[in-house]
């Protein structure tokens, strides 16, 4: 009696397709380094870029409401004693997961506040050709100060930034990564009818009183 063969599943022939697709854009990955198989190798790259050491993730995002490659865009906030990031990333189905803007902010002597700012098209609501798009700005950095307790962004935005806009975040929504303190903190405005940027970032103590100023992404 002949034996039968075993026909493959449906399941095992998708299975076995993912697999090769995986294996194929490894292999072209490694090649062409256009891209990556895993998100975190794309803060490995900004490591490499950089060349001030290995960047501790403070914190990894995930916002499908960023305008991205399948709605995949990813945010990561990382530091070490020397610098503090942003990176962003998402995933395409050619190149897999690649940069998808960064934002740095080197240490300086005696500084003891660090805030930067970087912004993206949000997804939703979809507006047709010509018409603006939502953004999301994303406001990070590091504050090495213990009597720092509150933080004020003062965001302008439109042609002329003429619209001024105040966020606030407290030391209760920040994070510790080894000795060093990080905030992160995201905010969506409708329709900015132009440009978007953080003027400057007011740190104060508990009693109310400002600590530090610095501009921009400082």
């Amino acid at each position: 009696m002949s034996k039968q063969t075993k026909l493959p599943t449906r399941r095992k022939i998708v299975r076995n397709r993912i697999i090769a697709a995986l294996v194929m854009l490894f292999l072209t990955n490694w090649v062409y380094r256009t891209g990556h198989l895993f998100p975190t190798q794309v803060v490995g790259d900004w490591e490499e870029r950089i060349g001030a050491g290995k960047l501790e993730t403070v914190k990894w995002k995930f916002d499908p409401e960023i305008d991205a490659s399948l709605l995949s865009g990813q945010i990561f906030l990382v530091g070490n004693p020397y610098v503090t990031a942003l990176v962003g990333a998402d995933f395409d189905l050619t190149q897999g997961w690649r940069s998808n803007g960064w934002e740095l902010l080197p240490t300086r002597d005696g500084q003891t506040l660090y805030a930067g700012a970087e912004h993206y098209h949000s997804a939703f609501p979809r507006r047709e050709p010509g018409e603006p798009w939502n953004e999301i700005l994303y406001l990070f950095g590091r504050v090495d100060d213990p009597d720092i307790q509150r933080l004020e962004f003062e965001i302008r935005s439109g042609s002329d930034l003429a619209n001024v806009s105040y966020l606030t975040s407290i030391r209760d929504d920040w994070m510790t990564e080894g000795e060093y303190t990080y905030f992160l903190a995201r905010w969506e405005i409708e329709d900015p009818q132009g440009r978007m940027d953080l003027q400057q970032t007011t740190a104060y103590d508990a009693a109310g009183n400002v600590v530090a100023t610095v501009p921009g992404d400082t």
